[in-house]
């Protein structure tokens, strides 16, 4: 049996909730986390995490999944953590590109994966645009 992938989604709202509905039917591990308590319910399938920092210490692979207005806290809140290092930090923000998030979250080189799904992701049929940023790889670009 093969080792499940631990994915963090920051942000639970439409899109966030899409995806993390796609992830749990793939096998992945997800934690989920938004300020928003109410919106976090934990299940046999997802799991909810109380902090950023909480989610970060459970996930390789962390989805960004809230609104450009509240971005800038989010970077901020990853800055300040240990637990960074060697994640992959995927963004679905509209507006925010890769070298934005890398130099709010230097020095620390973070691999950085831009994403641009659309709501279909909830049928699992969306096309996405995707970049990587200058630390990330083709295999975390995949």
């Amino acid at each position: 049996m093969s080792r499940k992938i631990q994915v963090g989604i920051i942000g639970f709202g439409n899109m966030g909730k899409a995806i993390a509905d796609r992830l749990k039917l793939a096998n992945y591990q997800v934690y989920i986390f938004d300020s928003d308590k109410t919106k976090v319910q934990p299940n046999n399938q997802l799991n909810a995490a109380n902090s950023i920092s909480d989610l970060l210490s459970n996930s390789e692979v962390v989805i960004i999944a809230v609104k450009p207005q509240d971005f800038g806290a989010v970077l901020a809140e990853l800055r300040n953590n240990q637990n960074l290092n060697q994640k992959t930090i995927i963004s679905i923000a509209a507006g925010v590109s890769t070298s934005t998030i890398e130099q709010a979250l230097a020095p620390t080189k973070v691999k950085v994966v831009r994403a641009m799904p659309n709501l279909f992701a909830k049928e699992g049929r969306s096309i996405s645009a995707i970049v990587k940023g200058l630390s990330a790889t083709d295999e975390e670009l995949s």
